[in-house]
């Protein structure tokens, strides 16, 4: 962890005046979530790091019946490589997200739920690390588990652990596709 905050010095200044400019984009969105993630590639040696930044309009999230949630949202990711070459990359998507509770979200203080968001991406560096993706534009996959905890009367915590995999799903050749396999999210929303 001795590289921590050398990695978040240089995120920081990096991504702010991009997420500034998502935010002011995206002013009715009210659900911001922000995440970190960490871990090494599964066939390479290195770790790779995560900074990423999602933005949900609650007007926009779709009940398909009590225990299932759609939305669509905008996401943007900050990568950096623990390699040699190729050590930064930017990632920006446009996501279908859904979130299948274990039981109806209200009924209790904290619901647990599944979570899988799927679409298209852009990369800025077709390289990242000694990964080839082969094309500047890929899909943008998550995976993973989450809880939403009521901390005030109109305002809920959503925490969710995921595992994140970028790739061109056989668009473009090579496919060696990008991937963290564990991402902590972090989201406040409004009731």
């Amino acid at each position: 962890m001795k590289h921590a905050p050398n990695f978040l010095a240089r995120i920081i200044p990096a991504c702010s005046k991009i997420c500034f400019l998502i935010l002011v984009i995206s002013i009715n969105a009210n659900i911001l979530e922000l995440g970190i993630g960490w871990g090494k590639e599964f066939d390479e040696n290195y770790n790779n790091r995560v900074l990423t930044l999602g933005l949900i309009d609650q007007n926009k999230i779709y009940r398909a019946d009590p225990k299932l949630f759609f939305s669509l949202k905008p996401m943007y990711s900050y990568w950096q490589a623990a390699s040699d070459v190729y050590k930064v990359n930017h990632i920006a998507s446009y996501v279908l997200d859904a979130k299948g509770y274990m039981f109806e979200p209200g009924r209790y203080s904290a619901s647990p739920y599944l979570n899988v968001h799927f679409g298209p991406a852009w990369i800025a560096h077709k390289h990242f690390g000694q990964r080839h993706l082969g094309s500047h534009y890929a899909l943008s996959t998550m995976l993973g588990s989450g809880i939403d905890i009521q901390i005030a009367r109109h305002r809920i915590l959503d925490m969710r652990f995921t595992l994140l995999h970028i790739c061109n799903a056989g668009l473009a050749s090579p496919n060696k596709a990008f991937n963290v396999p564990m991402v902590l999210q972090i989201g406040l929303l409004s009731k």
